[in-house]
């Protein structure tokens, strides 16, 4: 009598761990994907705040710079920044990471308007967004720059 009882037990056991087997395969199913997605956007806010990082060290004028031009040009560079590289839908991680790359390699160099020129023509490189942007807003920097920092086509 003791087996007969034991039996459906043991089934019952068998079928709540195969259950509890399937809710994990599909909870995890089912999170994965979002976890991956939040540590992507993670990923690309941190790499983002490093390019901006850079740029705020680059907002003091060079040596012989009229402060007021070049504010208006560094933050005309500031706002294209942050409309070229609002999501990953408009830039890859890759080139978010190349922009940084990048931007480091001249981060010791000189604070100059050739540098910020520079770097408002690599805003183009990074995709249709891009370059779409720096096209059309061109006139953001043009606007408040003398005749010789003017931009030029790269």
């Amino acid at each position: 009598m003791t087996e007969a009882t034991d039996q459906p037990s043991k089934t019952k056991q068998g079928l709540g761990t195969i259950l509890g087997l399937l809710i994990l395969v599909f909870f995890v199913a089912g999170v994965t994907p979002s976890a991956l997605r939040l540590f992507g956007q993670i990923q690309f806010k941190q790499r983002y705040d490093e390019i901006i990082a850079i740029l705020e060290s680059w907002e003091t004028p060079p040596p012989g710079a009229d402060p007021e031009e070049w504010k208006n040009c560094w933050g005309a560079t500031t706002t294209a920044t942050a409309n070229v590289c609002f999501s990953k839908n408009l830039v890859t991680q890759a080139e978010m990471d190349r922009l940084l790359l990048d931007m480091q390699a001249r981060q010791d160099a000189p604070n100059s308007w050739k540098r910020l020129e520079w770097y408002w023509h690599r805003l183009a490189e990074t995709g249709p967004h891009g370059k779409k942007y720096i096209t059309n807003f061109e006139y953001l920097w043009n606007d408040g720059a003398s005749p010789e920092h003017q931009l030029t086509p790269p």
